[in-house]
């Protein structure tokens, strides 16, 4: 299993279609794997959400996800590609029936399955009320893959509470790159929740990773009118060597700076002045 930024969010939540997603792909949310949860085997890997295929054996129980869920942290465990597959696929089809479960694990003592728990809590969408409480209480956690994951799964909510802002943040000067996408493209999801933590998000604008200065111009865009004081630096990225960057710092400028988008409308296309007398 690699670590990896999913995306899940192809409405409001999805996996970030990666660090080189397009900057304009919506909000986005990234399960982002811990070292703890990683193996030497590449092919153990998160399996799309739209995936079809069934799982290999059909004996795992899928009523409140228990079983799969353990198959899930014993897989982890023991590099076992097959049998994780088999385990997410299930949990899949449980969907939100395993909440409970999910939320049992991030109350335990067990650091990886607090970081299982809440990579499936993301995959599920905008948490329920007793998804949310629970990811409240690891925004704490001495994981930094859990704070995160909990973070960006609790920016979806239409008020996401203070606490998880926060915790995006201090995310921001994690050493870990994946963690600092992932805080940048959830304060992106909060809105305006987010306008007090700006200055922190708009660091990521001199972030030595393309990737982050990716997330966060994309954010800056997506959180609105109180980001038009960062037009200066957004500007500025215009020429990055990194066309990621460029590019969402162009559309971030478009949604920010409205002369931009008037003198985009106005312009009379080159073959209708070439055709006047």
């Amino acid at each position: 299993m690699v670590r990896v930024l999913a995306v899940i969010l192809a409405g409001s939540l999805a996996l970030v279609a990666g660090c080189n997603g397009s900057p304009d792909s919506g909000s986005a949310v990234a399960p982002v794997k811990s070292p703890e949860a990683t193996t030497s085997d590449q092919s153990l890997r998160p399996v799309p959400r739209e995936s079809t295929t069934e799982p290999a054996l059909p004996n795992i129980a899928v009523d409140d996800g228990s079983a799969a869920f353990a198959q899930l942290l014993t897989a982890a465990r023991e590099n076992q590609p097959d049998s994780w597959t088999q385990a997410e696929q299930a949990l899949q089809k449980v969907g939100s029936a395993a909440v409970p479960t999910y939320v049992a694990a991030l109350r335990g003592d067990d650091p990886m399955a607090r970081e299982m728990a809440v990579m499936m809590l993301v995959q599920l969408g905008p948490p329920s009320e007793e998804a949310a409480v629970g990811l409240v209480a690891v925004l704490a956690d001495s994981s930094a893959f859990v704070r995160v994951n909990a973070a960006a799964a609790l920016s979806t909510l239409e008020t996401p509470p203070p606490e998880a802002i926060k915790t995006l943040t201090t995310l921001m000067g994690d050493d870990d790159e994946t963690i600092r996408v992932a805080a940048a493209s959830s304060l992106g999801n909060a809105g305006p929740a987010a306008e007090n933590a700006l200055g922190d998000l708009a660091r990521g604008l001199s972030d030595p990773a393309a990737a982050v200065r990716t997330a966060t111009a994309a954010s800056l865009g997506r959180i609105g009118e109180a980001s038009t004081r960062y037009l200066p630096a957004l500007k500025r990225l215009a020429d990055d060597e990194d066309e990621s960057v460029r590019a969402a710092v162009a559309l971030a400028i478009k949604q920010l700076d409205p002369s931009t988008r008037n003198a985009a409308e106005t312009t009379v296309p080159a073959s209708a002045t070439d055709s006047a007398p």
